[in-house]
């Protein structure tokens, strides 16, 4: 793709990898490989879930958990790629912290 379409280009592109870890997520954004500038990982996402009851079955966020989920993910990619800053997911309902 990135020879195809990218190549020669000064351009910023960004993917919603669902799966990603932070293990995973650098081998999509590290700029020697010329796939993604920035992934979106979901993580963060699943932590006000009562797990077990699906997505719409929703607890009081730990902000604390959820500062730690970002920190890895930074770490992550440090120098490997961006990091992504996504604190809602259309898909989810709003709850309060």
């Amino acid at each position: 793709m990135h020879r195809e379409c990218f190549e020669g280009r000064e351009v910023f592109t960004v993917g919603e990898t669902s799966f990603a870890t932070p293990v995973s997520a650098p081998l999509y954004s590290a700029a020697e490989r010329k796939e993604l500038t920035m992934v979106f990982g979901f993580e963060h996402l699943g932590l006000e879930e009562v797990k077990g009851n699906g997505k719409w079955d929703l607890k009081k966020l730990d902000v604390n958990e959820l500062k730690q989920v970002f920190l890895v993910w930074q770490k992550a990619l440090h120098e490997k790629g961006w990091a992504w800053g996504m604190i809602k997911s259309t898909g989810k309902k709003a709850q309060k912290c």
